[in-house]
Order: structure tokens, then sequence, then C-alpha cells
């Protein structure tokens, strides 16, 4: 095991490889297991039929739980708010910083509990030989009873970025949303529905484990994607990518509409399907019936209002 995972460290390249160091800090952001992938069909757009079905891949992770876990595994640190999980025990002095450094497992020990029970305590070094200890407060049978994966908050799993890493690399997909940012996670304005490559998988924050760098023609930007575990699912990989080119599907959509969506703009006498698609669901939408027909109202949170007669845009504010 302890080749396997040697072997799938080597596949990073070297920019991975020395953000993995244990002797210094991942500044970018934001033993491994075997690699399955499952294709399932899901989330078919009815709306416009079989035909133009997005039949997408969902690229499942192995999570690897513990009290299975082997020494040596390696987890990334997301906030220096793990210290507060950390009992007493611990030797890394409080104004000493973990964020964007490296935990290896190395064993798990005993200790009573207040009801006399032996529960688990988990160890964690660094490259310095300090000691990280999690109290659990479960004993060794509840965790394996429990059927469920155990997560420690403020730790991405290493072998899950590997695992990403392999199946996504390289790989050309379909962007579904504008909203990119960029090496030094600033939110910058992309482009949707447009074909780009994916270069790495690298380790993302506490809410989104998974930072995507990818490129779109001469330009490099990065998403932050949640996994199956993650307590906030509006940045799945179905959210984020397609398989398929989306503009297939909207066949009635000239070539000169498409690049407003694509850019996120809209103009006069687009329908309600293309603004959507352009700029997304509205915040509210209020529908008035007038001597001149039925005129609808979106309003967007950022402040954008657009005005509809009889299912085409008449005015707009952005």
């Amino acid at each position: 095991m302890n080749g396997n995972r040697h072997t799938a460290l080597a596949l990073l390249g070297t920019s991975l490889l020395a953000m993995l160091s244990l002797t210094g800090c991942f500044t970018g952001v934001e033993s491994t297991k075997a690699i399955t992938q499952k294709d399932v069909n899901k989330a078919i757009d009815n709306t416009k039929g079989a035909k133009y079905a997005d039949n997408r891949t969902l690229y499942a992770i192995n999570h690897d739980s513990f009290p299975d876990w082997e020494s040596g595994k390696l987890f990334f640190v997301t906030n220096d708010n793990i210290k507060l999980l950390f009992t007493p025990s611990t030797t890394l002095s409080s104004s000493s910083s973990l964020k964007h450094k490296l935990l290896k497992y190395s064993k798990y020990t005993t200790y009573k509990s207040i009801e006399s029970k032996d529960c688990i305590n988990i160890h964690f070094i660094d490259t310095d030989s300090n000691e990280f200890v999690i109290a659990t407060n479960k004993t060794l049978d509840e965790f394996k009873q429990a059927g469920n994966y155990y997560t420690i908050p403020f730790l991405i799993d290493i072998d899950e970025i590997l695992q990403l890493r392999s199946m996504l690399k390289n790989k050309e997909l379909y962007i579904k949303t504008s909203l990119w940012y960029d090496a030094d996670e600033r939110l910058i304005n992309g482009r949707k529905f447009i074909k780009i490559t994916i270069k790495d998988i690298l380790p993302g924050n506490k809410v989104f484990p998974y930072k995507i760098r990818f490129s779109a023609g001469n330009s490099e930007a990065y998403l932050f994607m949640s996994s199956d575990l993650s307590s906030v699912q509006n940045r799945s990989f179905n959210e984020l990518f397609s398989t398929t080119d989306i503009h297939e599907r909207y066949p009635e959509i000239g070539d000169e509409i498409w690049q407003h969506i694509i850019n996120g703009d809209v103009v006069l006498d687009m329908t309600k399907d293309e603004c959507r698609l352009a700029l997304g669901a509205p915040k509210a939408i209020d529908r008035r019936p007038t001597y001149d027909g039925l005129k609808e109202y979106w309003t967007y949170d950022n402040g954008v209002f657009l005005i509809f007669e009889d299912g085409q845009l008449r005015k707009f504010r952005k």
C-alpha cells in the first residue's frame, strides 16, 4: 500500500508535489485507494427530450473512513480552526499556523470517557514531529457499527484529490457557470457553456474540498467543487460541468444570441428561456396583465431588472 501511495503522489507532478511537501505551506488557495468511476444518467432535461438530454457522468470518489486509515495517510488542513479540536496534549504552540499544511495520520489510542467507555483518540503528526490528537468520544465498536463516513472538520483527504485528478485531468468538458476564480481566489467573470480542459485538481477549502484548475482558450481559472459528503451541494460535478455541448439542446437559438448567453448578456427581443440561460433564474417574478398583453417583471439579487411582454424581453436594467 505504501508503494501505491508513493506512485500516486508521483502522478501529481512537481508543482503539486511541492504543495504537498510537509516542509512548507500551500499558498495557492484554496496510500492511494482503488479508483472507481460510476457512470449514471441523472437529471435528464425533460423539457428538451431525450435527444438533447445531457448524459452526464458522476465521478464517484472512494471515501476512506476511519478506522480503515493506514498509517501515513495525508490530510490537507484548510483552516486553523482545526486547533479547536485538539486535546491539550497537542505540542504545537498556539501562535503557529497549520493552514494549508499537511498532517499525517499515525495511529489511534484509547482513553476512558466519563462514562468509563474506551473511546478513540486519533493521532496526527507533521514534519517537525509535532503530535496532534483529536478525542472522538466514540468507541471502536461505535465506529464500526455506525456505517457512516466519519469526517473531521477542516481536513481534506489527499487520497480523494489523487482519485479525482486521475479521473478528470486533461478531460474536455463544457462549463455551466461563469463564476470563476483566479489563482488568488478572487472572483472573476468568466463564460458559461464553453468547452474547457481540466488541468489539475488541488485541495480546496472547508466548504468545497476540491479546487479545479482549468483552461479556456489561452486563459486559466479555477472553480471550487463539492463532494457528495459536503454540507453544501450546489457545486457538485453535475452542477458545474456537462460532458456534452449544451447549445445542442437548444437548436432554436442562433449563434449570435448564443454568444450573448455565454457572456452573460441579454439583448432586446430575447425569450425568457434565453434570458434564463444568460443570467440564471431570477429572485422574483411578477406577472401583470395589461391592455397590451401580459407583462412579466424579473428581478435579480444583483439589481438586474427585466421586463417581458408576451414572452419577449422589451426593457432591462443591468
